[in-house]
């Protein structure tokens, strides 16, 4: 057994359903799924209990937390996953009939490739559209080399579990999101590749509210997490522009967040002097906006 689907949730046994019958469907049931409770209170825990109990095909765990964000779930099940590989699916979407069949071969690809973090399918909505998939079989790349390479969708990532367990996300300490990219990006400037692969493995269905369409909601009550977001990224980001951007959008950020020290961190510090009148103007700005929402 190769792959474990780990799915943290909160208060979307409305929607876990859909994800459950989707596993049940499986051409492979060569898999396990751990399910981290987020601290629902929706019936997510009775619904599970039936799951647990149920003639399914294949090996369910169940995990219940007090409600602490998404980041610190995942961390959590990661340090539960005994496979070597893991696949992190949303609680709102749900898996095509072969994904596991398709993802059990495609790491039996890289299994010998230290330099692979793991394999990815693509990740479409329920109105599947062709746009931007990749025109071959597969390409193996970095996190940070898919825009140039025209992988610019979503992804359904399946990454090997000790270099999960060895970059876990970091929230701030008062806060429950910090933006997954930190996490992607800097597996990928350690030297790592992913290997995507051109076919749909899940499907997406973005929720009013949840971590996508909810950006705004996540600034206002993460803003430390989004400054440790646009800080990473002047690890990477190669034109003078976008360094000025995110130099603007993390001193806005932390002023929101209150915690002006973290500044002393950051990773351009000439830019920060330089830009920090502007991004105190932006972070006014951006006060009235949260405001107002």
């Amino acid at each position: 057994m190769q792959i474990t689907v780990l799915t943290a949730t909160y208060n979307r046994a409305h929607l876990l359903g859909d994800l459950y019958d989707s596993l049940c469907r499986q051409t492979s049931k060569d898999f396990i799924w751990i399910i981290i409770d987020d601290g629902s209170s929706d019936g997510t825990k009775q619904l599970c209990g039936k799951w647990l109990h149920g003639n399914n095909g294949f090996k369910i765990e169940y995990c219940y937390i007090e409600n602490g964000g998404k980041n610190r779930a995942i961390n959590l099940g990661v340090t539960r996953v005994e496979t070597p590989y893991t696949m992190i699916v949303d609680s709102d979407d749900y898996l095509v009939d072969d994904a596991i069949e398709k993802m059990n071969k495609a790491v039996a690809s890289v299994s010998s490739m230290n330099a692979v973090a793991g394999v990815s399918g693509m990740r479409g909505e329920s109105v599947i559209n062709s746009l931007n998939q990749l025109q071959q079989n597969y390409i193996d790349a970095s996190n940070l080399e898919r825009k140039e390479l025209g992988i610019n969708r979503d992804c359904c990532e399946v990454y090997k579990t000790e270099i999960l367990r060895s970059h876990p996300f970091v929230p701030w300490e008062d806060e429950k999101f910090v933006p997954e990219e930190i996490v992607w990006n800097q597996i990928a400037l350690e030297g790592y590749k992913l290997r995507w692969f051109n076919f749909i493995t899940c499907i997406v269905r973005y929720q009013e509210g949840g971590l996508t369409k909810g950006a705004w909601s996540l600034l206002k009550n993460n803003p430390m997490g989004y400054a440790m977001m646009f800080n990473h990224r002047l690890l990477y980001e190669k034109s003078f522009q976008n360094m000025c951007y995110n130099t603007i959008q993390m001193i806005s950020c932390t002023i929101l967040g209150h915690h002006m020290k973290y500044l002393l961190k950051s990773n351009n510090k000439f830019l920060t002097i330089l830009l920090f009148p502007i991004g105190c103007v932006v972070a006014v700005r951006r006060y009235m906006q949260l405001s107002r929402k």
